[in-house]
């Protein structure tokens, strides 16, 4: 996955959330794929 990477809190704030979302995409595509599957 994505290296972790933890830069000083008051610029990384973008970036936090959108690794979150980037995170529940890749779970909710992995599940979504997974459910097709069966």
């Amino acid at each position: 996955m994505f290296p972790l990477y933890t830069p000083p809190a008051a610029s990384s704030l973008p970036i936090a959330l959108l690794f979150n979302v980037l995170k529940r995409l890749f779970v909710w595509f992995f599940e979504f794929g997974k459910n097709k599957r069966l």
